[in-house]
């Protein structure tokens, strides 16, 4: 091995526009401070080798390639088979890729169910190792708004609208008495964008959203933020055809308003309220709790 590259990528939340974002509503998006992390090592050998790590520095998913990026053998074919065509794709961006042995390692910093960008954090780092568009990448693979990649590179909040991101000064006051909670499932962000495009595109859902999307941005108080969260939360809910998820699963919750994030149906939901208040969530079983600061960059 005679030479190593590293590179990272944080990972992220969307705290509005979701849905909405995939035809131009405008969304604010946290990057975190938690992500995902790559190491590249030269090799004197004719394949691509792939480790990937858990926060527990257990390796989940090893691979070998050619250096025509076709599978060689893996401990898991799914995401193997998911890989080899992100692989391809990066190849076609950049033909000067894969001429040698590599040695490529990941190093999630958080659950890789949790949705908190393990594809996306993927997407920026070999997009950072590549030299190429990080968006263009990704419209070869995942697909999406692009928010999440936006994040990857982000060190404050972005107000995101059609693949342009913006640093905003989003810093609440009453941060200490937001938290996010994991519903202990994951969405499938595919699943939930082939759910939205069946629906008919409402142009003033679009405007609705971003006009709330900059509310929320500039809230000065709590009351007026969860005003605001569940004004979104209506909104969306008309939108999709879907109950909201504090009336379908927290009805009895009456310490704040909780908020999805993201697809609705899984990953991590927003919640407002004291800390103690926060055992309502734990007694259900919902153990996975955040507050906004240990978590948002």
């Amino acid at each position: 091995m005679v030479s190593a590259k590293s590179f990272y990528a944080h990972g992220k939340l969307l705290l509005t526009g979701e849905y909405a974002v995939l035809d131009g509503a405008e969304a604010l998006c946290l990057p975190l401070q938690l992500g995902q992390k790559m190491r590249i090592k030269s090799c004197k050998n004719d394949f691509l080798s792939w480790e990937a790590y858990l926060p527990n520095q257990r390796v989940w998913f090893t691979a070998r390639y050619d250096l025509n990026l076709n599978l060689i053998e893996a401990n898991n074919a799914e995401p193997a088979k998911s890989l080899e065509g992100i692989l391809k794709a990066l190849k076609n961006l950049n033909q000067n890729l894969f001429l040698k042995g590599l040695k490529i390692s990941t190093f999630l910093e958080f659950d890789k169910n949790w949705g908190l960008g393990s594809s996306s954090t993927l997407i920026s780092l070999l997009a950072q190792w590549a030299e190429v568009n990080p968006y263009q990448f990704l419209n070869k693979t995942f697909g999406g708004s692009g928010y999440d990649v936006a994040c990857a590179m982000a060190q404050k909040p972005l107000i995101f609208k059609n693949g342009n991101a913006q640093p905003v000064s989003f810093d609440p006051p009453f941060k200490d008495l937001i938290y996010f909670v994991y519903l202990n499932q994951k969405q499938n962000s595919r699943d939930s964008i082939n759910l939205y495009r069946q629906k008919e595109k409402n142009e003033s859902f679009i405007q609705e959203i971003s006009l709330l999307t900059q509310k929320i941005t500039k809230a000065q108080n709590l009351s007026e933020f969860e005003t605001l969260i569940c004004q979104h939360e209506e909104i969306v809910s008309q939108q999709i055809g879907e109950e909201p998820v504090q009336q379908k699963l927290f009805p009895n919750y009456s310490s704040g308003v909780i908020k999805s994030l993201g697809g609705w149906g899984g990953d991590f939901v927003l919640v407002t309220g004291k800390k103690e208040a926060l055992n309502y969530f734990s007694e259900k079983g919902f153990s996975t709790i955040f507050n906004y600061s240990e978590l948002i960059l």
